[in-house]
């Protein structure tokens, strides 16, 4: 008993109610079920043999069609051949005809006895020493009158090598013309309807074939097979029908004449199948019905359960929605059971608990990447610095004193933008003039070696970026592609705004780099001449835009060197882009 008891205790009560709703729905189901199919098994036959016949029909009557579209092609050319004057204006019509019909193998005009009098230009040869030709028969042609005569479907043997399955309609020619012309005959491809007869079918085994109006097959889907005698079919059985259609032994057979009773379509299919598939539908049905069943027994349980289970489930889903919204969120407690209230409470305090270690946490993080940021650009200004009086002192070494004093003149200026009373961002018409005034001095350095040009869009020079962005690219440039050129360099600097971003490139026609040398140069720092410049600059492009944007470099040896800097179009304080 204690074990039965310990194995109830870990079920709830709503878990108890759906079971029994379920199991009831279930018996319930099972019975219905049971019977239905036995008071239905004779209207499920009943249903077997109307589809048989609809479907039986529905091929009869599609054949018809396109007998008929036949005939009437053949009274056509017929009508056309008699109007005509000559019989070389007879052959052009019938080369045009049998060229332009797809479904047509061989268009004919024969005298009594048979031979070929003028045929349709088909590519084809006709046989010189032919023993039987398929598509001639003297005798259906002469009592068919005037009527139109239909052949049971045969192998074309009157051209060399070429044997195909054709079903032949001829009707009577009255032609002056052509002398001794007596019938026109049309050699029509099978396949129009044989691939029909192929393809329809009840049920999964079912069938139709062709039988004339003495039950000979004219046509079956496995003609090869019964014609070598590996297959039978019991023609017998389809006389012995009442009202063409009937069940014997399980097998449901239906018989529909087509057109005139020539030819007639025998439909066979099987009746255990048939059911199946019936049974199949009512396992859907009662498939519907139990989940019916079991989704009223769930709903039911859950509205018994509510005022236990409904607080701990909204007290869930408070949960889930603080943490999709945990910046905004607020919760109030929610009353009910002492149990239920406390931890309701517990939880709207760790609420606010969590907010503001949220908030204390995204105030550290701008301050770090602050520091982080002024930590960067103490890196530009001593090793600029460095480079720019190494060259001064070279030209007071060479003599050169006012190309010396322009130079700290310029050295001045270049200081004053960059330092800009300890903004780290400033507009981007102070950077283009800081850029401006690094080129001129070190113009002065390397004298003709080198030339440059500024493409600028004026709608870009209010908005912000980094400061010191544009020098250690041309830092870059010169050192790594025009110092060691002996032909004259050529550096471009191009700003523009694309829609909401800012890009700027600086191209060179120095030495090039390979792309060894490129993912080193953004990927660690570069000490010496060649200072820190692209790593630098990218890295600050991150930390205050985000890693969507930076540098990116394109390079071909001996070809030149192209980087372009992408951050986005923005204009305000420093403090509001680390908001964003």
């Amino acid at each position: 008993m204690k074990r039965l008891r310990f194995k109830w205790s870990g079920i709830s009560l709503q878990m108890v109610i759906t079971a029994v709703m379920i199991g009831l729905s279930f018996a319930i189901i099972v019975s219905l079920s049971t019977f239905f199919i036995n008071a239905h098994i004779e209207n499920i036959e009943e249903g077997a043999l109307r589809n048989s016949q609809q479907v039986v029909m529905q091929t009869a009557t599609s054949i018809d069609q396109i007998k008929a579209q036949m005939e009437s092609r053949v009274k056509k050319v017929r009508s056309e051949i008699e109007h005509m004057q000559n019989q070389e204006e007879i052959q052009h019509y019938l080369n045009i005809f049998n060229d332009l019909e797809d479904d047509v193998e061989g268009v004919f005009i024969y005298d009594d006895s048979g031979d070929v009098l003028l045929h349709g230009d088909n590519g084809k040869n006709l046989k010189t020493n032919m023993v039987e030709n398929l598509s001639f028969d003297d005798v259906l042609f002469v009592n068919s009158q005037n009527g139109i005569a239909i052949m049971r479907p045969h192998v074309e043997s009157i051209f060399e090598n070429y044997y195909p399955w054709v079903v032949t309609l001829g009707i009577r020619l009255d032609s002056d013309a052509i002398a001794n012309s007596r019938y026109l005959v049309i050699d029509y491809k099978f396949s129009g309807i044989s691939s029909y007869v192929d393809n329809i079918g009840v049920g999964q085994r079912g069938y139709c074939f062709v039988v004339d109006d003495n039950n000979n097959i004219v046509y079956h889907p496995k003609q090869r097979m019964i014609n070598s005698g590996v297959v039978k079919e019991n023609t017998s059985t389809i006389s012995k029908l009442e009202g063409n259609e009937g069940i014997v032994d399980g097998t449901i057979y239906v018989k529909e004449a087509v057109d005139n009773g020539q030819w007639n379509i025998v439909g066979v299919s099987y009746v255990n199948e048939l059911i199946a598939e019936q049974v199949k539908d009512f396992q859907l049905y009662v498939s519907i019905v139990a989940f019916v069943s079991i989704l009223i027994s769930i709903i039911l349980s859950m509205i018994v359960a509510t005022k236990v289970s409904g607080p701990i489930k909204r007290l869930v889903h408070a949960m889930k929605d603080f943490e999709s919204n945990v910046d905004s969120y607020s919760y109030e407690p929610q009353g009910g059971v002492v149990e239920i209230k406390s931890l309701s409470t517990s939880f709207s305090k760790m609420v606010i608990i969590i907010r503001n270690l949220i908030k204390q946490a995204k105030e550290e993080e701008v301050t770090l990447r602050k520091t982080e940021m002024k930590a960067l650009e103490s890196q530009i200004n001593p090793h600029f610095l460095y480079n720019t009086l190494d060259s001064i002192q070279w030209m007071c070494e060479q003599g050169k004193m006012d190309e010396a004093v322009d130079m700290v003149g310029a050295l001045a200026k270049l200081f004053r933008i960059s330092i800009n009373k300890g903004k780290q961002l400033i507009p981007i018409r102070e950077e283009i003039d800081h850029a401006m005034h690094y080129l001129i001095i070190q113009k002065y350095r390397y004298r003709d070696q080198f030339t440059y040009d500024f493409d600028i869009d004026e709608q870009a020079l209010d908005y912000y970026t980094n400061k010191i962005t544009i020098q250690p690219i041309l830092e870059n440039a010169i050192y790594h592609g025009i110092d060691r050129m002996i032909d004259e360099g050529h550096i471009q600097v191009n700003v523009r705004l694309e829609e909401e971003t800012i890009v700027i490139e600086v191209i060179d026609n120095g030495l090039g780099m390979s792309q060894e040398q490129i993912v080193s140069i953004l990927s660690k720092d570069q000490h010496g001449k060649n200072g820190i410049g692209l790593k630098n600059v990218n890295d600050r492009i991150k930390i205050y835009f985000g890693d969507s944007y930076g540098v990116y470099v394109e390079s071909e040896l001996d070809e030149g060197t192209k980087v372009t800097i992408r951050f986005p179009a923005f204009k305000g304080e420093e403090d509001d882009l680390f908001e964003k």
